[in-house]
């Protein structure tokens, strides 16, 4: 089958990790047999000035994008049309893919996948006036044949705003090391923890709060260190943070994908306290490399991380945090990083997910056909 993706989100040399999953879902259709072109709308914060490369082995054209500048989104729907023609099916990704297809969807079959954590709780982690503008763009979510969701939980967020048409969950894919690095004998009290951090540097995501708790662990009797992958506007303020509560911090900035895993391999535990997540890749990548989780409450992550190497947390002072390493690291002591790889769902595996995508596609064609 030939398919067009199409995303607002794809890893550039500005930013390795942006849409990181999304190239993956490409590398791994390719390797399914379908013959897959991508076409990435580059927003300029994240343009490292190529216009045509390969990701994975995949070729790719970047089309300037800001989504903020309309003369910008108008350009890229025309030169749209001729990049995705004979496709099979156009596959966007992301929310903000959407707006060039405002005005007219695409000729061909189009399905759209959803991955965006400002519908998580319906948008509670969004401002007023973000989460105002968000409804004009949300409406466009009616318009695709077919749309897929990495969960059922944004699923049912997103049903709000596409009441009748099809929606289908396709999660994530995660791919796991065939022999996850061994964990190292941590003796808590006398070794320094390692624990790592993934995602942005955002206010959803609350690195200052994994920064809290790693001085409440020392308070416990408990030495850690703190590593965080990933880059944002609280940067600064988490350095500050860290110097004021002696936390031995090191903030990595965004790494390429196979660093990433290389990074967490290196570490004891995964630590994000966020807000909001759709799937959440950094836990489930965490597990695949054979570490235990600690995490919010608050995502659709809870539906797979296995409580017997997770730690789930309500609560929002750093004490509890503190105490929910512990508690995990304690429960997870003789167990090996295979014991936790484990039990991460076979259903995130390439395999798996590319052959969900191809149903999806399938479903899009079928749904066209019968418009059409």
């Amino acid at each position: 089958m030939r398919v067009t993706i199409v995303s607002t989100w794809l890893p550039t040399k500005v930013s390795p990790g942006l849409g990181i999953f999304v190239a993956r879902h490409a590398a791994s259709m390719a390797a399914a047999g379908h013959d897959i072109r991508v076409v990435h709308l580059v927003a300029d914060h994240v343009d490292d000035g190529t216009r045509r490369t390969r990701i994975m082995g995949v070729p790719v054209v970047r089309l300037p994008m800001t989504p903020s500048r309309p003369h910008e989104v108008l350009a890229a729907r025309r030169a749209l049309g001729t990049l995705t023609a004979g496709s099979d099916v156009v596959h966007t990704h992301a929310i903000s893919t959407l707006m060039p297809y405002a005005l007219s969807r695409p000729r061909e079959p189009w399905l759209h996948t959803e991955h965006w954590s400002g519908l998580a709780n319906g948008g509670a982690a969004l401002g007023a006036v973000a989460r105002a503008g968000a409804q004009v763009v949300l409406r466009l979510e009616r318009r695709p044949d077919v749309v897929t969701t990495v969960s059922d939980q944004l699923a049912t967020d997103l049903r709000a705003y596409r009441p009748h048409g099809e929606i289908l969950t396709v999660p994530n894919e995660v791919t796991r090391p065939s022999k996850p690095a061994p964990r190292r004998a941590v003796r808590l009290g006398r070794d320094v923890l390692r624990i790592v951090g993934v995602g942005g540097l955002i206010e959803r995501k609350r690195p200052d709060l994994a920064v809290a708790a790693v001085a409440a662990l020392a308070e416990l009797g408990v030495p850690a260190r703190l590593t965080w992958v990933g880059d944002g506007p609280l940067a600064e303020h988490c350095a500050a943070l860290a110097q004021s509560l002696d936390v031995d911090l090191e903030l990595t900035g965004q790494l390429p994908d196979d660093l990433v895993g290389e990074v967490l391999s290196a570490h004891d535990l995964f630590l994000v306290p966020t807000l909001a997540e759709t799937f959440f890749l950094g836990a489930a990548e965490a597990l695949a490399a054979g570490r235990p989780v600690v995490t919010s409450d608050r995502g659709a992550h809870t539906s797979f991380l296995d409580p017997s190497v997770t730690e789930i947390v309500s609560q929002d002072d750093p004490q509890t945090w503190a105490g929910a390493v512990v508690e995990v690291m304690r429960r997870c002591e003789g167990l090996t990083a295979q014991d936790i790889q484990d039990t991460l769902p076979r259903a995130f595996s390439p395999e798996e997910v590319a052959g969900a995508y191809g149903r999806a596609y399938e479903a899009a064609i079928a749904v066209h056909s019968a418009r059409y």
